[in-house]
């Protein structure tokens, strides 16, 4: 919902009844005309193939691998697997960290299985294989891909001489998830509605961030958070490892491959300083299957519950996902924001039992002018980046103000 002249922007709850009815909730963040834009970004039946692919194999997910040994060169192809027999291949597991779940390629001419260095997404593999696997149930797209309803319609919001102040409560771990997450004031200040948030000046960033180390895991999101702090602050006492095995990127490293459960259990000592761990396990890994994601998932919390054991001083946030405009047809099946908001849920259901903090910009990012792509804009990661900041530092949150 919105109102381009006055500068806002909100996104709105849909409640499902179960019955075929449904409620959508928007905070009212202003008076007068707004804009309200629906869209379906997917039906019954084509929620139902996404789940039947992710439920099956990862055999859409395959790598190029590079094997070296001095001058010599050798290449073969790898996938993902979490179950099944398998002879005469490279086998490459991690059980602390992704359970049953293996990294298998096929061996090489005449080198080693441990000479592997190097391995490359074959992105066209997975679109291809979708694009197969979207032949066989064609009546569910149209040009758009899933998308089958966007809508317009215009409302005027009434006025109210009682005007009830929002009071979220102080950013934390497990806290409910609001009727609304929060509205755009304007292009460049976004105000949260799930906890109390605040816009950081730098000295209250470096105050909050000095007697603590980030530990950043995940993606090219969670790489576009680390450097706005390095432009915001200059200097922050912060490591960034990026995720393992990643789709549709480049050339990837798999020498002392680290994935989170471990990168969360090499740290032992936290007397000193306290350790923040900022992980994010949604984009580059749509496309595993639904078992091994979750086994990767399990893994993952078994380590933090490790970590809050021996530090029960640190912080854990989870990064969630959020929503992107599909650029090919392919891509509204293998990166579908249904995924995405389904990994979103996966996620807090296998964390929410300990105490981890979510950091969700999925309305933040919906609502903002600009596209909803996979790296937004500056304005969006600086919104992003003071949220973060409230979750690490809740105590120097002052009340917020509404001033609409």
């Amino acid at each position: 919902m919105s109102n381009e002249h006055l500068h806002k922007w909100t996104a709105g709850r849909v409640i499902d009844y179960g019955n075929g009815t449904y409620s959508v909730y928007f905070y009212a963040a202003w008076k007068g005309d707004a804009t309200i834009k629906v869209k379906l970004s997917s039906h019954r039946e084509g929620v139902l193939f996404l789940n039947y692919l992710r439920f099956m194999d990862n055999r859409n997910l395959v790598w190029k691998a590079d094997f070296r040994d001095g001058a010599i060169k050798e290449q073969s192809t790898c996938t993902i697997k979490n179950e099944g027999v398998w002879e005469n291949m490279c086998f490459y597991s991690n059980p602390s960290s992704l359970g049953k779940t293996a990294f298998v390629c096929e061996k090489p001419a005449t080198l080693p299985c441990d000479t592997i260095s190097i391995i490359t997404h074959e992105l066209n593999v997975l679109a291809e294989g979708t694009l197969n696997d979207m032949k066989r149930v064609a009546n569910l797209f149209n040009k758009q891909g899933l998308t089958f309803i966007d809508r317009t319609l215009n409302v005027t919001i009434q006025g109210s001489k009682h005007k009830a102040l929002p009071n979220p409560p102080k950013c934390g771990p497990n806290l409910p998830v609001p009727l609304s997450n929060g509205y755009w004031k304007d292009s460049l200040t976004h105000v949260p509605l799930m906890c109390r948030g605040q816009q950081w000046t730098r000295e209250e960033a470096k105050k909050c961030l000095s007697d603590k180390h980030l530990y950043l895991y995940g993606d090219s999101t969670l790489n576009q958070i680390q450097k706005d702090l390095l432009y915001f602050l200059e200097q922050v006492n912060m490591s960034f490892q990026f995720v393992l095995f990643r789709a549709g990127d480049k050339r990837q490293g798999v020498v002392n491959m680290a994935f989170e459960a471990d990168y969360i259990d090499k740290i032992q000592n936290c007397s000193n300083e306290t350790p923040v761990f900022i992980l994010n396990m949604c984009f580059h890994v749509s496309a595993w299957s639904t078992r091994a994601y979750l086994d990767r998932l399990f893994h993952t919390k078994q380590a933090v519950m490790r970590l809050l054991q021996r530090c029960p001083n640190a912080i854990v946030i989870i990064k969630l996902a959020h929503p992107r405009d599909v650029i090919n047809i392919e891509k509204s099946v293998h990166s579908a924001n249904y995924i995405y908001h389904d990994m979103n849920r996966m996620m807090r259901r296998v964390f929410d039992d300990i105490d981890v903090n979510y950091l969700d910009p999925w309305d933040l990012v919906l609502s903002h002018p600009s596209k909803s792509e996979v790296h937004m804009p500056e304005p969006v990661i600086r919104q992003e980046v003071y949220l973060m900041l409230s979750y690490i530092c809740p105590e120097m949150v002052n009340d917020q103000d509404d001033d609409n």
